[in-house]
């Protein structure tokens, strides 16, 4: 039980830290604030899946390698090549079965379809090691100092379960761009969908879309889309229109 509540720890945590890295990178680049990722709130579920995955591995005896320096190479190179595959993984159920991409690398060197691409690769195997060096045993020390207490894990469970209540909205959300996708025998990219809405909110309300909405455009997507999903096949567009959204 210790170590199941040491993992559900870890993969929350690295959600939420995650999403700190990208709404810096992201915002950083763009000069405003960008809520990253598919989910509404402050998470991204893959950067859970991959740390939880680099914790794995850190775990691993190598008792046949003598030297530890050695060992932190091998377990640092398995974390870049399964970070990879998780990103990989992700992106694809994405692109094939929500037929939308949250993520494109398509103009960057050696990327495969647009999913991964050796940049990443190489900065997966970055955070690998730095996981393994710094992070590994004080995330095991805290998953311990979680079970250790009944009240933390009441705190626990209210975390999950607004994250599972973000989840299956923002689910219902992807279902929703999927089905205007297959209708309009298309594949859209996430990110040029949250520039279009955020551009559509600005001119409907003649001014730049403040910091806190950026936090409810996920709403605005969600309503776009069902009406979108009302039109007929004869006016079907790529694109979202001012009157497919309220003010």
């Amino acid at each position: 039980m210790e170590i199941f509540i040491t993992y559900l720890t870890i993969f929350i945590t690295f959600c939420f830290l995650g999403w700190i890295l990208e709404v810096i990178y992201r915002s950083t680049r763009l000069h405003r604030l960008v809520n990253p990722g598919f989910m509404t709130g402050p998470v991204l579920p893959i950067y859970g899946v991959g740390c939880l995955v680099l914790y794995i591995i850190s775990q691993i005896p190598f008792d046949n390698i003598h030297y530890d320096w050695l060992i932190i190479v091998i377990k640092s190179i398995l974390c870049g090549i399964l970070m990879t595959l998780v990103e990989y993984i992700a992106g694809l159920i994405s692109l094939k079965i929500y037929h939308n991409r949250l993520w494109d690398y398509s103009n960057r060197f050696g990327n495969i379809q647009g999913i991964i691409c050796p940049t990443f690769s190489f900065i997966w195997f970055v955070l690998g090691l730095l996981f393994i060096l710094f992070l590994a045993s004080p995330m095991k020390m805290f998953g311990e100092l979680i079970y250790k207490y009944n009240y933390t894990w009441l705190i626990l469970g209210l975390v999950y379960g607004i994250f599972i209540t973000d989840l299956v909205y923002s689910l219902k959300l992807m279902s929703k761009i999927r089905a205007y996708a297959l209708k309009a025998k298309t594949t859209f990219n996430f990110v040029h969908i949250q520039e279009n809405i955020r551009q559509k909110l600005s001119e409907i309300n003649n001014k730049r879309i403040s910091a806190w909405n950026e936090f409810k455009l996920r709403h605005s997507i969600s309503q776009a889309f069902d009406n979108k999903n009302k039109t007929t096949d004869e006016n079907l567009k790529d694109s979202i229109e001012p009157n497919d959204i309220k003010k």
